[in-house]
């Protein structure tokens, strides 16, 4: 029973060790892009503007 007790707090502690360490990451990568200058494109999916080359107007033959 007390191997048990003991393995029981080592894997506890292990788990602890790992979220601190893993929020000491966060917050240290936070940190330093602090002063950065943020890049202004966005990363992600990009927006496509569409610009018919040639717009129909009412009235027009083809519309």
């Amino acid at each position: 029973m007390i191997n048990i007790k003991k393995w029981n707090y080592v894997i506890g502690f292990i788990l602890l060790a790992m979220i601190v360490i893993g929020s000491g990451l966060l917050i240290w990568n936070i940190m330093s892009n602090n002063n950065r200058q943020q890049d202004k494109v966005y990363s992600g999916a990009k927006l496509v503007y569409f610009t018919p080359e040639y717009q129909v107007a009412k009235g027009d033959a083809n519309g």
